[in-house]
C-alpha cells in the first residue's frame, strides 16, 4: 500500500471517524428534497473496490442503525452506501464474494427495501 491508500486506508478504519462520516452523510440537507447522490454512491464504490471488504466490519453497525431508522435522509444514506459496496464487490475475489460474506449486506438491503416499501 502507498503512502495516500495507507491514509485512506487509517481514516476509513478508524471507527470515530466513519461515526462523524455517516452522522454528516446522514444529516437532511433539503428537506424533502434530497436524492441518491452519486458522488456519495462512487465514494463507497470506490472504497469497496479498493480495499475489498476492509471497511465492513466498521460500516455494518451504522448500516444496520440506519436501515432501522424511518427517516428519509437516514434511508438515502445507507442506500449510498449499499449501492457502492454492490458495485465495489464486483471487483472482489470469488472467495469474499461468496453468498456467507455479503449475506448480512444484502439482507440489510432487503430490510430498506421493506422499510421503504412501508413507509411510502
Amino acid at each position: 500500500m502507498n503512502e495516500m491508500e495507507q491514509i485512506i486506508f487509517d481514516h476509513f478504519s478508524d471507527p470515530k471517524f466513519v461515526d462523524q462520516l455517516i452522522k454528516f452523510l446522514s444529516l437532511e440537507d433539503r428537506k424533502g428534497k434530497d436524492k441518491f447522490n452519486p458522488r456519495r454512491f462512487c465514494l463507497f464504490k470506490g472504497l469497496f473496490r479498493n480495499y475489498d471488504d476492509a471497511f465492513l466490519p466498521v460500516l455494518r453497525p451504522h448500516m444496520e442503525r440506519l436501515v432501522a431508522d424511518s427517516h428519509e435522509s437516514t434511508q438515502r444514506c445507507v442506500a449510498e452506501i449499499i449501492a457502492g459496496l454492490i458495485r465495489g464487490c464486483k471487483h472482489w475475489s470469488f472467495a469474499k464474494v461468496s453468498p456467507l460474506s455479503l449475506s448480512h449486506s444484502l439482507q440489510l438491503f432487503h430490510s430498506l427495501l421493506e422499510h421503504k416499501r412501508v413507509s411510502n
